[in-house]
């Protein structure tokens, strides 16, 4: 499969990447260390696709239709850095989440059950219980179930 870059535009300080492969349309460009990306499909006309298909064009769009694939997804890119760049812009962390969900949970079955989770210390690799429900670390030892105060 070839991948097209149509477009490398720069827009609020970030170098955007407009792609196509295939039918896919799609941007690239990084933020804080993030790499940001998203892709739609946009159907050609039948009779430009089996062309494309059996070899016999380049490209299964008509110049109007990359155009318009490209503006799209384009402009889809330029929103998202607009509410990345929003001063009020509050990135979600995923273990956040998952930890007042489990706090939820716990709230709905009328329970205050811990709900444990493992994890590991990326500085010296070793493992850790994480309570979801509390909050609470606690070291792991093997055979032991995990319990905090």
């Amino acid at each position: 499969m070839i991948i097209s870059c149509l477009r490398k535009m720069k827009y609020e300080d970030r170098f955007i990447y407009v792609m196509q492969f295939g039918t896919t349309f799609q941007y690239l460009f990084a933020e804080g260390g993030d790499i940001y990306q998203h892709h739609f499909s946009y159907k050609p006309r039948i009779f430009r696709l089996i062309l494309w298909k059996i070899g016999l064009r380049r490209t299964p769009y008509s110049p109007h239709e990359l155009e318009q694939g490209e503006q799209i997804i384009l402009s889809s890119a330029m929103k998202v850095i607009d509410k990345i760049s929003d001063p009020n812009f509050k990135k979600e962390d995923p273990l956040e989440k998952q930890a007042q969900e489990a706090k939820a949970l716990a709230r709905e079955q009328g329970e205050d059950k811990c709900q444990w989770q493992t994890r590991e210390n990326k500085v010296d690799g070793s493992f850790y219980w994480m309570c979801l429900t509390h909050g609470e670390v606690v070291q792991m030892e093997e055979g032991v179930a995990p319990k905090h105060k």
